[in-house]
């Protein structure tokens, strides 16, 4: 028996290359994506919470003033 190669045509090959380019392309801006997402996600959760804390910490400056001061 005989052996046929197979011949690989243009279009073949050059629909290998794009693909084996694009794809983890596609991938890393996934990737990067969904990490800068969460990222600015904790980004905005911690600045929420400080600003939580701040409000939290005025209010009882507040009410420890107010608890000495005498009506008039």
């Amino acid at each position: 028996m005989k052996s046929v190669k197979k011949e690989v045509s243009f279009r073949r090959k050059l629909m290998t290359a794009v693909l084996s380019v694009t794809l983890p392309l596609i991938a890393l801006l996934l990737f990067s994506n969904l990490y800068s997402t969460q990222a600015f996600n904790r980004k905005i959760a911690d600045s929420n919470m400080r600003t939580m804390d701040y409000r939290a910490g005025r209010m009882e400056e507040h009410d420890a003033t107010a608890l000495y001061i005498r009506p008039a």
